[in-house]
């Protein structure tokens, strides 16, 4: 427990509030990091502000601390859809991998693995 007579610092402030709020983001940043689903080389970042406002004759001032972290967008979802229409209303099917099967001898039906690497 801090004194009266100790300045105040990062690990004394509001009995290491600072500290445990940095901790907390920078745990957020990394879990964010390992998230699979999220954009692998963006940059994260944790901010911590520290403002003091004195009062008038400057012997009081009120202190407010605050932390925020900036995560990674999600990374983006490509498929790939088949197109058409009946009667009128436009329809789609995703273009799964399996349906490949369905074709196979066909010599007109391109593969998939080369279409996806056009």
């Amino acid at each position: 427990m801090k004194t009266s007579e100790e300045t105040i610092s990062l690990d004394n402030l509001k009995e290491g509030a600072a500290i445990e709020l940095f901790n907390r983001e920078i745990q957020m940043v990394l879990n964010d990091i390992v998230d699979p689903n999220k954009q692998q080389d963006a940059a994260r970042e944790v901010d911590l502000k520290l403002s003091i406002k004195p009062s008038e004759d400057g012997m009081m001032g009120d202190v407010i601390l605050k932390i925020k972290s900036k995560l990674a967008p999600m990374a983006p979802v490509f498929t790939k859809v088949v197109m058409g229409g009946r009667s009128g209303h436009g329809e789609a099917r995703e273009l799964v991998s399996t349906q490949q099967k369905l074709f196979d001898g066909d010599s007109k039906v391109i593969p998939i693995e080369r279409m996806e690497d056009d």
